[in-house]
């Protein structure tokens, strides 16, 4: 089980930018091409951001950050396995805190700035405690994750509540 947990706590989460950026506008290009035969018939000169958002689509990223959040919720909720559980802790302050009951995780400091930070033992909690309390506070993981794809496609297309 300890190579598990090793091999899990080198997971890399955050893609170097200039991979993201190409894979996202191969992505991009890809999807409004299919978003323009099967869904809109419109000109292939329309832009594909408009088209990706009517059908609900989070970009890269966000369906990244989407999944470390998800497996986040399952660990806090016991329904993944130990190994992975292994990496995350819930943060308990030393002293009683205004912020010790808001469902903060602890987020151990990064030994390399270039891989430490990526590491799921990192990123997933430093994601989960930028989420606001409403999403973090779902009593079910599948409420949790419709609130936070509401969250995350808000956040994206800066759409307003």
């Amino acid at each position: 089980m300890k190579s598990k947990a090793k091999a899990t706590e080198n997971f890399v989460t955050g893609w170097e930018i200039w991979l993201v950026n190409s894979m996202c506008l191969v992505a991009s290009y890809l999807w409004h091409r299919l978003c323009d035969l099967l869904c809109h018939r419109r000109s292939h000169r329309a832009s594909p951001p408009p088209a990706i958002q009517q059908l609900h689509w989070l970009p890269i990223k966000s369906r990244i950050d989407f999944k470390i959040l998800l497996l986040t919720c399952k660990i806090l909720h016991n329904l993944a396995p130990s190994y992975l559980s292994e990496l995350i802790h819930i943060y308990t302050p030393s002293r009683t805190l205004r912020s010790s009951s808001a469902n903060q995780l602890f987020a151990p400091s990064a030994n390399l700035t270039t891989m430490g930070s990526r590491a799921f033992s990192r990123s997933a909690p430093c994601l989960w405690n930028s989420l606001p309390p409403d999403i973090c506070t779902s009593d079910s993981v599948s409420t949790f994750k419709s609130r936070l794809k509401t969250h995350l496609f808000r956040v994206a297309y800066s759409v307003s509540h």
